[in-house]
């Protein structure tokens, strides 16, 4: 900084450089720091990126939301996307899902974990605390839930991996370690959210400190 050589520049000391930019929309007005903001050709904003640790709140047709990383938008302005900043539960054509993806990486706020149509329902989200019980016409059963996994880069820890679930006219598309769809008008739903508590890995846990399914980040 200023011709001089250091020993290190962190992220703390970038943001120390970093203005706060007051923002205005229809569903919501605040006051953040920004990574950056992403437009369309026609000029349009299409996502906003927060600086990391930082979280505001957006009106939604589901009530008020705390955001973190930030969140995306229609050409036409409206609400596309949001990271939201704690696990929440919404309403889908299911039942109540809980979505949070506590693995979201922060680069940008381009995709992210809760989805809108443009009307404002829930189009597509990621969960991790929520079982989705199956039961098809013909008899048979499935679950759906989040995966859990050994970490590729440390022995010995597991990492948790969303269900991401999708919806598209009367159909409902699951995503994990296999792809379903089901037609939701033939087909029967019980959801069990475990709000607050760590997801059924059917693991024993021996070191919670080095698991990161114990870990739970806290964002306000």
């Amino acid at each position: 900084m200023n011709g001089k050589l250091s020993g290190y520049w962190s992220q703390e000391d970038e943001e120390k450089l970093c203005e706060e930019f007051q923002f205005h929309f229809p569903f919501g007005s605040f006051k953040t720091k920004i990574i950056g903001l992403c437009f369309y050709e026609s000029g349009n904003l299409k996502s906003m990126t927060l600086w990391p640790g930082e979280t505001i709140i957006l009106k939604t047709n589901h009530g008020l939301l705390p955001v973190r990383i930030g969140f995306s938008l229609y050409e036409n302005g409206k609400l596309k996307s949001v990271e939201p900043a704690y696990e929440i539960t919404v309403p889908t054509s299911i039942g109540e899902l809980t979505a949070f993806n506590e693995n979201t990486l922060g680069i940008n706020a381009d995709c992210n974990s809760l989805v809108f149509t443009e009307g404002g329902n829930i189009q597509a989200l990621c969960t991790s605390n929520s079982n989705v019980a199956i039961f098809e016409k013909d008899g048979s059963f499935e679950t759906m839930k989040a995966l859990v996994k050994p970490d590729p880069f440390e022995e010995g820890v597991f990492s948790l991996i969303p269900l991401e679930i999708s919806f598209e006219g009367h159909y409902v598309k699951f995503s994990s370690d296999k792809t379903r769809i089901y037609d939701i008008n033939t087909t029967r739903f019980t959801i069990i959210n475990n709000s607050g508590g760590k997801p059924d890995s059917g693991l024993s846990c021996t070191d919670c400190s080095s698991c990161s399914l114990c870990k739970k980040n806290n964002y306000i």
